[in-house]
C-alpha cells in the first residue's frame, strides 16, 4: 500500500513539474527580430563609357544525344508522353492485327 501511495504522489508531482514548466514557458515572451528591408531595385545597370556594343557570342547549346534502342522503343508505345506505358498504349498498335485475324467479330480468335 505504501508503494502505490508513494507512486501516486511521484505521479502528480510530476504532473504538477510539468504544469508548472509549461505555463512559464507561455508566459516568456519570445521576440522574433524583424527582417531587414527588401532593397528592390527596378532600373537596368548602367555601362561604362568605354565599354563595347556588343559583346562574345552566346555558347551553342549541346546537342542531344541519340537515343538508344530501348527510349525509341518505349517512345514509340508512349502515346501521351507521361514516361508510364499502360496496358492500352502497349496494346493499341495490335488491335488492327487482332481484328483482322476476328472473322466473326466476338473478339475470340476461332480457328
Amino acid at each position: 500500500m505504501q508503494r502505490v501511495l508513494i507512486g501516486g504522489v511521484a505521479a502528480l508531482l510530476m504532473v504538477l513539474a510539468g504544469l508548472l514548466f509549461w505555463q512559464t514557458a507561455a508566459n516568456q515572451e519570445s521576440v522574433i527580430p524583424a527582417p531587414p528591408p527588401a532593397i528592390v531595385s527596378d532600373a537596368l545597370p548602367e555601362a561604362a563609357a568605354n565599354a563595347p556594343a556588343y559583346g562574345p557570342a552566346p555558347p551553342t547549346p549541346p546537342e542531344a544525344p541519340k537515343a538508344s534502342r530501348e527510349e525509341v522503343r518505349f517512345n514509340r508505345y508512349d502515346r501521351n508522353r507521361d514516361e508510364l506505358v499502360s496496358r492500352l498504349e502497349m496494346m493499341g498498335n495490335r488491335t488492327k492485327a487482332f481484328k483482322a485475324l476476328d472473322t466473326d467479330g466476338n473478339n475470340l480468335l476461332t480457328f
